[in-house]
């Protein structure tokens, strides 16, 4: 109670990007440049449309004015059966452990938002599962997640690797005929994958042009599931820092 009285909740603002990027750097988050970070916003298409009434996200502050709390609001364009919808993604949500019995509030913004379609988040950990679900927030039904399937490339590098994690002596000599053994249990049941086209060509891009926006359409025409909007623009303000630093591939 006494800690509900001595923080204050606010609308995030760009001129906050120190102080917030101060606390996460404390949480072990990613951290963005001021460019970067600002550009999640400024450069997002679906911004600029909203105009300055949608809120960057919102922050605790204590008594000396100092931010506790912090969680980001990222306007993402979907489409769904042809419908266009507008989804709010929460980035960033991460507080001072002093006030993690207030940190509720930052939630409690995030998911009262009334002009949105869909609330989806992408990076919610175990830790956090918790606290979503008392918003009555539930998993993307997107299969199993604590279980992975490999494509093995190198099957002795492999093995080897197997054999170590589960603490089988000797896996360095075991590797080999681990290896044999996967390679015989793959040529046997393993599904062989479509072999491309004669006719296509893989070429190198470096920027994003008019196809992707015909790739877009067609991809968009053809499907009947929920789709996060991919056509140049967005691509063009989703590795928008990448492409100007020449890192993306």
């Amino acid at each position: 109670r006494f800690l509900w009285t001595m923080t204050h909740l606010r609308e995030a603002t760009l001129a906050d990007y120190d102080r917030i990027i101060a606390l996460e750097s404390t949480q072990n988050l990613r951290c963005r440049t001021r460019e970067d970070w600002t550009r999640l916003w400024l450069d997002n298409p679906l911004y600029k449309q909203l105009g300055p009434g949608w809120p960057i996200g919102w922050v605790l502050e204590d008594k000396d004015r100092r931010i506790v709390g912090t969680i980001g609001n990222i306007p993402l364009p979907y489409v769904f059966q042809g419908r266009n919808l507008i989804v709010a993604a929460g980035r960033a949500w991460a507080v001072e452990e002093r006030y993690r019995s207030v940190a509720l509030m930052l939630m409690d913004q995030y998911f009262s938002q009334q002009n949105v379609d869909l609330l989806l988040n992408t990076t919610v950990n175990a830790l956090a599962a918790e606290a979503f679900g008392v918003f009555g927030s539930a998993p993307v039904p997107a299969g199993d997640w604590s279980a992975a399937s490999y494509w093995v490339t190198n099957y002795p590098g492999f093995a080897r690797t197997a054999l170590s994690v589960k603490k089988l002596p000797m896996p360095r000599l075991l590797c080999y005929p681990t290896a044999a053994c996967l390679w015989t249990k793959d040529q046997v049941a393993a599904r062989r994958l479509p072999l491309a086209p004669r006719d296509i060509q893989v070429q190198r891009a470096n920027r994003f042009d008019a196809r992707f926006d015909d790739l877009w359409e067609q991809l968009a025409s053809r499907r009947s599931i929920l789709l996060g909007v991919r056509n140049r623009e967005v691509l063009d303000w989703h590795f928008g820092a990448s492409l100007q630093r020449g890192d993306v591939w």
